[in-house]
C-alpha cells in the first residue's frame, strides 16, 4: 500500500473532503468507520490513517478498503495529536478536512451536511456527538441550535471529532499541539481540539456549530470505572491547560466553580459517585492549569475503595 495519495479528486465544483483518522489498532471500530465512510451521500476524496500501532490489524483492514474508498496509510507515534497532524501533512490538496476518532461513524449526510455549512463562510464548522440509540449528547453539551462559536460555546459545542475544517484553516492557524492529548508525552492527555481553535478565534476565525451535523460514539465507560475516573482526571488536566494558555484567571474560577457546585450538590443528595467524578475534574483542571500535579494519594473517597 502506498504511504501517500495522489491528488483527491474534485467533480465540477464540489468540494474535496479529505478524512484523517489516527489509530492505535482497533480494527472492528475502524471497520464501522470505514463503512460509513463508503456510505456518503456525497463522497470523500481521500482517506489518510495515521498508524500509531505496534501490530498489523490497521494495514490490514485498510488494504480491505482499499477497493471500495480511496484509503492510504501512513505510520505515527507520539500520540493522538501527531497522529492527526501526520496525517493532515500526508493528505493531498482538499478543500475540507474532517479528524473523526477511529470508534466513531458518520450517518450517511454527514459529509454532505458539513460541506452545506462550511460554504456559508466558516472557517471551521462543528456539529454534535452522540451515542446511537438514546441520541444523547457525548462527552460536552452541544445544543438544539445552530450558533458562532465563542469563548464559551468552544468548550460546549465542538469536539475535534465532529469539526470540519477548510484546507486553509491550518496554513493560518497552525496545527495540533503534540503537547496536549491522548498519547502525548505530557500528562495533559485532552485539549488539542480545543486549543486550536481558541488560537484562530484569538485571530477573529469564523466558526460555527450545527447540529444537523451528526457523528456517533461509542458509549462511554461507567462514570464508577476507576478506569473511567483516571481518564477523567487526564483529561481535565489538559482542559486546565488549554485555559492556562488562552483564558483569564476569571475564567479558570468558574470551570473549577461550576463542577464544585454540582460536587457539592451531589453530595447533598447523598450523590456519592457523582461527587468524586466532579472532584477528579476540580484537581485535574487545577494541575493542568498549575502546569504540574499533585502528589499520588489514594483516600478512599477519591479512588472509591
Amino acid at each position: 500500500m502506498p504511504e501517500t495519495a495522489g491528488q483527491c479528486s474534485r467533480t465540477g465544483s464540489q468540494l474535496r473532503v479529505g478524512i484523517v483518522i489516527s489509530t492505535i489498532g482497533r480494527p472492528a471500530s475502524l471497520q464501522r468507520l470505514f463503512a460509513s465512510l463508503e456510505g456518503q451521500k456525497l463522497p470523500v476524496s481521500q482517506v489518510i490513517v495515521a498508524d500509531q500501532g505496534t501490530g498489523t490489524e490497521t494495514a490490514s483492514v485498510a488494504s480491505a478498503w482499499a477497493t471500495r474508498l480511496p484509503i492510504s496509510v501512513v505510520t505515527s507515534s507520539g500520540g493522538l495529536a501527531r497522529g492527526r497532524n501526520d496525517g493532515l501533512a500526508a493528505l493531498p490538496p482538499c478543500d475540507v478536512v474532517a479528524f473523526p476518532d477511529d470508534d466513531c461513524w458518520y450517518t450517511p449526510t454527514t459529509v454532505a451536511d458539513a460541506v452545506e455549512e462550511i460554504t456559508a463562510g466558516r472557517m471551521v464548522v462543528s456539529g454534535r456527538l452522540v451515542t446511537p440509540g438514546d441520541m444523547r449528547s457525548s462527552r460536552v453539551r452541544f445544543g438544539s441550535q445552530p450558533l458562532t462559536l465563542g469563548r464559551r460555546s468552544i468548550w460546549t459545542h465542538a469536539v475535534e471529532a465532529t469539526c470540519f475544517f477548510r484546507r486553509e484553516f491550518f496554513e493560518a492557524y497552525g496545527v495540533f499541539n503534540t503537547g496536549l492529548g491522548v498519547g502525548s508525552p505530557t500528562p495533559w492527555q485532552s485539549g488539542e481540539g480545543t486549543e486550536l481553535l481558541w488560537r484562530a478565534l484569538g485571530r477573529g476565525a469564523s466558526m460555527g456549530y450545527s447540529p444537523r451535523i451528526t457523528v456517533f460514539d461509542a458509549a462511554a465507560t461507567a462514570p464508577e470505572a476507576a478506569a473511567y475516573l483516571r481518564k477523567t482526571r487526564e483529561y481535565a488536566r489538559g482542559t486546565g491547560r488549554v485555559i492556562r494558555l488562552h483564558q483569564s484567571r476569571l475564567e479558570f474560577a468558574a470551570a473549577i466553580a461550576r463542577p464544585a457546585g454540582r460536587a457539592l450538590l451531589s453530595l447533598l443528595k447523598l450523590r456519592v459517585r457523582a461527587a468524586r467524578l466532579c472532584l477528579h475534574i476540580i484537581i485535574g483542571r487545577c494541575e493542568g492549569y498549575a502546569g504540574h500535579l499533585l502528589p499520588a494519594r489514594r483516600g478512599k473517597f477519591l479512588t472509591g475503595t
